[in-house]
């Protein structure tokens, strides 16, 4: 009986163990998902990705339930970061939401099991560093596994951005889109490239903190952390080259001076509430607001472009005689070309899409939205499960176009040449890079959005952060026209030069989305020659796949003998 007591001791003290172990690891998924959350808009505080992978580097470090089922870890995981900062989407599509965060959750998921597959085959090379060479052993391991994490971790979120026509949005570099320093690395290898510095610094405070781990266990004495060092140190190199680049001072080869128009029309009124003729009043209105506020900021020389969002009234031009009738009448008495959103179709084809009406009469160029977004404006498998049309607003599916276009706007400099994105086309950096492949290249990005479908959520603002590292990866500025928010200026460096704001009562505060107005501007830029980025495309996704292939085939022939 004493005997038996005994063993029943040490089984409950495992179970306790197991228990800890399981509720610990709970806490650090629920602390990567915070981190991930903090990083993003609307709380906007970047340095928090640094630190979001980290306790999913020490879940599967450490013995446990959870790195016995890092799958799993790695899904939950992502349903909570992309739960937490895409939970906005759901204005549109509930159902579409949930069926996107649980797709996209498959990225973390698979990546998570990847790191735990490597960390486990490294594991006896994690040892107290108790003398020189196993202190080098170590060293290299957690290097190793910190560069196989940092580049699965890219190759993954190229994969997101792509399959399925892609949904790349809040990428661990866009956490950086307002460190202008470290957010010029996108002029080299895009977004990716910023994400792969990103995981491996965030691998190597792993390493450094279960490193610390072992050695206080063993009561061993501390010894540097080469792979932390190397890595910020690489971080640092990367923010002092692009203050640099922010800094240089170069002559504007081109200037145009614009009007942008933000109606704030509610979502609601594109289907019931307001009649056609209520919005196109709200945009002519805004209109002679912005060409006013332009003759008193440009000393009476007239805006060169007029530029209105995306969905003037959700109906074709040519069909709507309301819209063609307030078209043809603006384009008699506009100084200069008016580039707006409205629907266009075929027989059995539906498109959204960018118009441009010049001064004068004549046919109106327009481009037709290419990229669509998956589960909400197109359901990539309803051919083979009708009824998932459901989680497609109003039950109708979009066309995506193969044709890109540019709009060629004169201007006292000579004229510019404007690629016109619509909505979340200028989220996707190889459509944009796609978009600038004419001839000749455009020089101007022109993205027009209505983001009303997200109220006055974070959404709006997201979208801004996901929009402006194109700027930088094309070296060109952009100007966003929106129905509610964020219409605004960027600059080829990604510097937010202006926004429309609605000051608040107390004359300090502010407000960018939710309010109407007219943004009235002058854009300066030049033209310093192709970006890296724009020529190479996304070569760090080939060579991540290269580094994955290559280490992880020394990893097991490094291990196959232990």
């Amino acid at each position: 009986m004493a005997s038996t007591a005994v063993e029943k001791q040490p089984q409950a003290s495992k179970e306790n163990a197991f228990r800890l172990s399981f509720v610990a690891g709970l806490g650090l998924l629920l602390l990567a998902a915070a981190l991930r959350v903090l990083a993003y808009p609307p709380f906007g505080q970047g340095w928090c990705i640094w630190l979001t992978l980290i306790p999913l580097y020490l879940l599967v470090r450490n013995k446990g339930w959870w790195q016995l089922h890092p799958f799993f870890a790695g899904w939950l995981g992502g349903l909570l970061w992309f739960g937490g900062t895409l939970w906005w989407i759901g204005h549109v599509t509930v159902l579409g939401t949930a069926a996107l965060v649980a797709y996209l959750a498959l990225y973390p998921a698979i990546w998570l099991w990847a790191v735990a597959a490597w960390s486990q085959r490294l594991e006896p090379h994690f040892v107290p560093a108790a003398t020189t060479s196993l202190w080098l052993q170590r060293t290299g391991a957690n290097l190793l596994l910190a560069l196989l994490a940092a580049s699965w971790w890219v190759m993954l979120e190229f994969l997101r951005g792509w399959l399925l026509t892609g949904f790349g949005w809040n990428g661990l570099g866009v956490a950086l889109w307002q460190n202008l320093p470290l957010l010029q690395g996108a002029s080299l290898g895009g977004v990716l490239l910023l994400s792969g510095m990103v995981a491996l610094v965030n691998a190597a405070g792993a390493a450094y903190l279960s490193s610390l781990v072992v050695d206080l266990s063993a009561k061993q004495s501390r010894r540097p952390s080469l792979e932390l060092g190397l890595a910020l140190l690489l971080t640092a190199l990367a923010f002092a080259w692009g203050w640099a680049r922010t800094m240089s001072a170069e002559g504007a080869q081109h200037t145009l001076r614009y009007v942008m128009v933000q109606p704030n029309i509610p979502q609601e009124a594109f289907s019931r509430s307001m009649p056609n003729g209520e919005k196109l009043r709200r945009h002519v209105e805004w209109t002679q607001h912005g060409l006013m506020a332009a003759t008193m900021r440009f000393a009476g020389k007239p805006p060169e472009v007029v530029i209105w969002p995306e969905a003037t009234t959700s109906l074709h031009p040519e069909y709507d005689h309301r819209l063609a009738g307030v078209i043809r009448s603006l384009r008699q008495d506009l100084p200069g070309p008016l580039i707006f959103g409205a629907s266009d179709h075929e027989p059995m084809y539906l498109y959204t899409a960018a118009y441009f009406a010049a001064p004068g009469e004549g046919e109106m160029p327009r481009y037709r939205k290419n990229h669509l977004v998956v589960f909400g404006e197109y359901e990539p498998f309803k051919e083979t499960f009708p009824f998932l049309m459901n989680l497609v607003p109003f039950q109708v599916g979009l066309t995506p176009s193969n044709v890109m276009a540019s709009f060629f706007i004169p201007t006292d400099s000579g004229g510019v040449l404007g690629a016109p994105l619509i909505c979340f086309e200028a989220t996707v950096p190889r459509l944009v890079r796609q978009s600038l492949a004419g001839s000749p290249d455009p020089n101007l990005l022109i993205n027009i959005t209505n983001d009303s479908w997200f109220k006055e959520s974070p959404g709006a603002w997201m979208h801004m952060a996901n929009a402006v590292p194109r700027t930088v990866e094309t070296g060109l500025p952009m100007l966003r026209a929106t129905n509610t928010g964020v219409t605004a200026q960027i600059s080829p460096h990604g510097i937010i030069q202006a926004v429309l704001r609605q000051p608040g009562p107390d004359g300090e505060s502010s407000r960018t989305v939710g309010v109407p107005g007219a943004l009235a501007g002058e854009l300066s830029w030049s033209t310093t020659g192709r970006t890296l980025y724009l020529a190479w495309g996304d070569w760090p996704a080939p060579v991540a796949a290269v580094v994955c292939l290559l280490g992880g085939l020394y990893v097991r022939r490094m291990t196959s003998h232990g």
